[in-house]
């Protein structure tokens, strides 16, 4: 799967640094999920991040710092997309800790100028599918996105296909009533997401490409 793959790269990473990894597990799995609410839509996002990712951060901020404050860093980017450009700051606080933004204000030319600088490893799930793979949720997922998984990684889109069979198995064996649309992976009722419209990242990658990079 993506996911593997991006922990990987997360993991060499980490190794090339000589940076402290450390991961945490949700209590709760995503199939476990699906079978309760079937698949989310963007309504559902906070609820998908504090159950699978929010509620493991915290708990590896209080085992790592025996409940003292923490900063995380992120890549979040006002530019990235119209959806992001709604919270991305340069410093916010919640549950987590303090969440510090370095490269806000940056452009895409910008980060591939840095990582040339510096000589840094891309991640190929990224140059492949414009995402960073970490997360496959379904809440901002479009058309285009799995389209994109057929293409490049077949095995997440057949995972996918695995899911809503046992979604709408569960359905037709009345164990649950969930709606419809909750059945398919994505909204397939609304238009694409900015952050995985293909014109901006193709219209980027171009000019990476005349950069050289």
């Amino acid at each position: 799967m993506t996911k593997d793959e991006t922990e990987g790269f997360v993991q060499d990473t980490c190794a090339r640094q000589n940076w402290t990894l450390l991961i945490g597990k949700p209590n709760i799995t995503y199939e476990m999920m699906l079978v309760k609410y079937g698949f989310p839509g963007p309504a559902q996002h906070n609820m998908m991040y504090n159950m699978l990712k929010g509620r493991p951060l915290r708990q590896l901020k209080i085992a790592a710092t025996n409940g003292g404050r923490i900063g995380f860093v992120t890549g979040a980017r006002l530019r990235e997309s119209q959806r992001r450009m709604g919270y991305a700051q340069e410093e916010r606080k919640d549950k987590e800790g303090v969440w510090i933004n370095p490269i806000i204000n940056w452009s895409a030319l910008d980060i591939n100028a840095y990582i040339r600088q510096h000589q840094l490893v891309r991640s190929q799930v990224k140059d492949a599918l414009h995402l960073s793979g970490e997360c496959f949720c379904g809440s901002f997922a479009s058309e285009h996105e799995y389209r994109d998984l057929t293409l490049w990684y077949p095995y997440m889109a057949n995972l996918i296909d695995r899911w809503e069979k046992l979604v709408q198995t569960v359905n037709d064996l009345k164990l649950n009533n969930i709606e419809p649309k909750y059945c398919r992976w994505g909204y397939k009722d609304r238009g694409a997401d900015e952050q995985t419209d293909f014109f901006p990242l193709c219209q980027a990658c171009t000019l990476r490409e005349m950069a050289g990079d």
